[in-house]
C-alpha cells in the first residue's frame, strides 16, 4: 500500500507542476461532459409540438365538393379547416396540388398531402347505392432527413383519423341539425309517422269504394248470367219450359227488380270515388300554394311532404287507370276515356313533384315555375273530374237502365212467346249460350280485381298500425329529443366512440431525461478512453521505485485514472441535475451510479491498455463502438440484429443505463442493486484481466512499439 501511496504522489506533483498537463487534466473532467449535455439538450423534446410543429408539410385541396339533398357539401375543406387548427405539424396550403408537390422535390417540404378532386364524391358514395373507399395521396421525401419521414409518417396516420372522425362528425352534425330543426317546426318524427298512418287510412277507406263498385257490378253480371241459365232451361226442354214458364218469368222479373237496386248502389259508390278525387286535388292545390309561398315553406315541404304527396299522386293515378279499364269492360267507352284521361293528369302531376326532389333551391324561378304547371295540371285535372261527377252517374246509371230495360224487354217477350208457343226455341239457345260465355268472362275479371284489392287494403292496413306503433314508441321520443338538443355532443360521440385511458408507468417528463442515462454513461465511457489515450499508464523510471510490484505499479498508476473517473463522474451527473435539470427521483442514487461508472470504466480502459497498449486502445475503441450500436441506448435491444442481442448482457452499458433509469424514472425492487453489482464485477474483471495479460503480452507490446518505431509517423 506504501508503494501505491508513493506512486500516487508523486503522479499529482508532477501533474500539478505542469500547466499543460493541469490544462489536459481539466479538459479530461470537463469535455465529455459537455458531449452528454448537449445532447440531451438537443433531444430534450423533439417529439412535443413545439418541435415537429417546425417541420413543414404541404396540404393542398384539389376536392370538387358534392351536392346532397339541395345542400353544398365540401368533405375537403373540413380537412383544411381541422388541420389549421392543429399544430402537431407546420401544416402549410399552397393553392394547387403542382405547387406542394415541387416542394417535395425541392426539399421544401417534408411531405405533401393532396386531396383529390373527387375526395366528397367518394366519401359520398354510399348515398347513391355504390360503396368508393375515399384516398388521399400522400407524398415524402425520405432523402431530406432519416428521422423526419417517421416523424411525417404518425402526421398521415393522425390525419387519416381525423378525416374519419371528421367524415362522421360532419354527417352526424347535419343529420342532429335537421332534426332539430324539423323538432322547431313542429315536425318531430313521431308527428310525421301519426300524420303518413292516417293519409294510409284514408287511402284504404278510398280503396273500400272501390271495392264496392266492382262488387256492385260482378253482382249485376251474376244477375244477368242466372237469367240467361234460366232461359237456357226454357229453350232446352220446351214442355218444361211451357209448364213452368210463368214461374221462371216471375223469377227474371224478381231479377230485374234486384239488377236496378244494384245498379242504384253502383252509380253511388262511383259517384263517391269522383267526389273524393275532387277533394284530394283540391287539398293538394292549396298545400303546393303554401309550400311555394317562400323559400323557408318550400324547403320544409321537399323535406316532409312532397315524397308522401308524389307517392298518392302515383297511387290515385293507378286506381283512375283500373276504373278506366273496368269502365271500358262494361262498355262505357266515353266515361272510361274520362278516367283515362284522369290517370294520365295525376301521371304529369306525380312526374313533376318527383322533378323537385332533385331541383335545387338555388333555382328558385325554375321552381316556380313548376309550380304552375303543376297547379295548371291540377286545375285541368279537377275539370276533367267535375265532368266526370256531372255526366259519369248518368252515363252509368244510364248504361245500367239500358240494360235493365232490354232484360225486361227480354222477360216481357219470352213471355209472350210462351205464351203463343212461337219462336225458334234453337235460334234463341244459341244467342243465350254467346250471352253466357260472354258474362262468364265478365264476371271472373271483376272477382280477380276485387281480390288485389282486398288483397292490397290488408297489406295498408297492416303499415298503418305499425306506423301508429311507431308514432307511440317512447324510445323515438327520447332519441328525437337526443339529437334535438344536444347535435354537439351526439356529433362529437359518434367520431370518437371509444377512448383510451392511458396509465403511464415510470413516466418521463421530457424526451431528454429519457436519454439523459445513455448520453451520460456515452460522455464517461469517451472521456476514460481518452485518458487511457492520453495519460501514460506505464511508469516512465521505475527506477525511482526498486522494489515495486506489478500489482503495485497497477493500482499506483491507477490513481490518477480513478481521479479523473470520478471528477467525469460527478461534474456529469451534477451537470444533469442541475444545469440540464433532467427529472431524477432518486438524485443521491444518481450521481452514486455516475461516480461508480467512472470507476468501472476507467478501469477497464486502463486494464486495456496497461495490458496490451496500442491493441487496448483500439479494443476500447471497439467496445465503445459496439456498445453504442448494441447496449439499447436508442432502439430497445428486441429490435437490433441478432448478433447484439447475443452481446447485450455482457455489455457494461446496459447495467450502467439500467441503473440510471431506475433514479431518473423510479426504483423497482432490488433492479438498482444488481445493476451496481453488476457494474463492480466488470470492475474485478478488469483488474484481473490488465494483471493476467501483462506478461504474457509483453513481447507483443515491444514488437508492435518497435514496428511503430520504424515507421517514424506513429506515436
Amino acid at each position: 500500500m506504501r508503494n501505491i501511496l508513493r506512486v500516487l504522489r508523486g503522479d499529482l506533483r508532477r501533474m500539478t507542476a505542469s500547466v499543460v498537463a493541469i490544462v489536459t487534466l481539466m479538459g479530461l473532467c470537463i469535455i465529455p461532459c459537455l458531449y452528454a449535455w448537449f445532447n440531451i439538450f438537443s433531444n430534450w423534446a423533439p417529439y412535443d409540438t413545439d418541435a415537429t410543429g417546425r417541420i413543414r408539410v404541404a396540404v393542398a385541396n384539389s376536392d370538387a365538393g358534392a351536392e346532397v339533398l339541395g345542400l353544398r357539401v365540401n368533405v375537403g375543406d373540413k380537412i383544411i379547416e381541422a388541420l389549421q387548427s392543429n399544430d402537431s405539424i407546420g401544416w402549410v396550403f399552397p393553392d394547387a396540388a403542382d405547387e406542394a408537390l415541387e416542394g417535395v422535390w425541392a426539399s421544401e417540404y417534408y411531405a405533401a398531402l393532396i386531396i383529390p378532386e373527387d375526395f366528397t364524391q367518394n366519401t359520398l358514395s354510399f348515398l347513391g347505392g355504390s360503396l368508393e373507399n375515399p384516398k388521399l395521396l400522400y407524398y415524402e421525401n425520405e432523402k431530406k432527413n432519416a428521422i423526419a419521414p417517421k416523424i411525417t409518417g404518425k402526421a398521415k396516420t393522425a390525419v387519416q383519423e381525423q378525416v374519419n372522425a371528421t367524415f362522421v362528425e360532419t354527417i352526424a352534425t347535419y343529420v342532429s341539425d335537421a332534426a332539430s330543426v324539423l323538432t322547431a317546426s313542429g315536425y318531430d318524427p313521431q308527428t310525421v309517422l301519426r300524420s303518413v298512418s292516417a293519409q294510409t287510412g284514408q287511402l284504404n277507406n278510398r280503396l273500400e269504394d272501390v271495392n264496392q263498385v266492382l262488387r256492385a257490378a260482378s253482382g249485376l253480371t251474376g244477375a244477368a248470367e242466372s237469367l240467361i241459365g234460366l232461359s237456357g232451361t226454357l229453350v232446352g226442354d220446351a214442355n218444361a219450359v211451357t209448364q213452368a214458364g210463368q214461374s221462371v218469368l216471375n223469377a227474371a222479373g224478381e231479377t230485374v227488380s234486384d239488377a236496378d237496386t244494384a245498379s242504384g248502389q253502383t252509380a253511388a259508390a262511383l259517384q263517391s270515388l269522383i267526389t273524393q278525387f275532387n277533394v284530394d286535388l283540391g287539398d293538394l292545390s292549396d298545400t303546393l300554394t303554401i309550400a311555394f309561398g317562400d323559400l323557408n315553406r318550400y324547403n320544409d315541404f321537399v323535406t316532409n311532404d312532397l315524397s308522401a304527396r308524389a307517392a298518392l299522386a302515383a297511387a290515385y293515378r293507378d286506381n283512375a287507370q283500373t276504373a278506366a279499364n273496368d269502365l271500358d269492360t262494361l262498355g262505357l267507352t266515353v266515361l272510361s276515356k274520362g278516367f283515362s284521361d284522369l290517370a294520365a293528369r295525376y301521371g304529369r302531376i306525380y312526374d313533376r313533384l318527383s322533378r323537385l326532389e332533385n331541383v335545387s333551391a338555388d333555382g328558385w324561378d325554375s321552381i316556380r315555375s313548376e309550380q304552375q304547371e303543376i297547379l295548371s295540371e291540377i286545375a285541368e285535372a279537377q275539370t276533367v273530374v267535375t265532368t266526370l261527377g256531372s255526366a259519369g252517374t248518368d252515363a252509368l246509371e244510364s248504361k245500367l237502365q239500358t240494360a235493365l230495360t232490354a232484360a225486361q224487354t227480354a222477360v216481357n217477350e219470352a213471355s209472350a212467346s210462351l205464351s203463343g208457343m212461337g219462336g225458334s226455341f234453337q235460334q234463341l239457345g244459341a244467342v243465350l249460350v254467346s250471352y253466357s260465355a260472354a258474362l262468364d268472362a265478365l264476371q271472373g275479371g271483376l272477382v280477380g280485381t276485387a281480390q288485389a284489392v282486398s288483397g292490397l287494403q290488408d297489406q295498408l292496413t297492416a303499415v298503418s298500425t305499425l306506423l301508429e306503433r311507431l308514432s307511440e314508441s317512447e324510445l323515438l321520443g327520447r332519441l328525437t329529443g337526443i339529437l334535438s338538443d344536444d347535435a354537439e355532443t351526439i356529433a362529437s360521440y359518434l367520431a370518437s366512440p371509444v377512448q383510451m385511458n392511458t396509465e403511464v408507468i415510470y413516466e418521463v417528463r421530457e424526451y431528454g431525461s429519457a436519454m439523459a442515462p445513455f448520453y451520460t454513461v456515452l460522455a464517461q465511457w469517451v472521456g476514460a478512453l481518452l485518458a487511457a489515450v492520453l495519460l501514460k499508464v506505464r511508469i516512465k523510471r521505475p527506477e525511482q521505485y526498486p522494489d515495486l510490484r506489478l500489482w503495485q505499479s497497477f493500482f499506483g498508476r491507477y490513481g490518477l485514472f480513478l481521479f479523473v473517473g470520478l471528477a467525469q463522474g460527478l461534474i456529469v451527473s451534477l451537470g444533469d441535475l442541475i444545469y440540464v435539470g433532467i427529472q431524477c427521483l432518486h438524485p443521491v442514487r444518481f450521481v452514486l451510479a455516475a461516480c461508480l461508472n467512472g470507476i468501472c470504466f476507467t478501469m477497464i480502459n486502463y486494464a486495456l491498455v496497461f495490458s496490451l497498449e496500442s491493441i487496448g486502445q483500439a479494443l476500447g475503441v471497439i467496445v465503445l463502438v459496439v456498445q453504442v450500436a448494441g447496449a439499447g441506448g436508442t432502439y430497445p435491444v428486441e429490435v437490433l440484429p441478432k448478433m447484439f442481442q447475443k452481446l447485450y448482457p455482457a455489455m457494461p452499458f446496459r447495467y450502467a443505463m439500467d441503473a440510471m433509469r431506475e433514479c431518473v424514472a423510479g426504483m423497482y425492487g432490488y433492479s438498482y442493486a444488481k445493476c451496481m453489482g453488476a457494474l463492480a464485477l466488470f470492475t474485478l474483471g478488469a483488474v484481473a484481466f490488465g494483471l493476467a495479460l501483462y506478461w504474457p503480452a509483453k513481447w507483443l507490446n515491444r514488437l508492435i512499439n518497435e514496428s511503430k518505431a520504424r515507421s517514424e509517423i506513429m506515436l
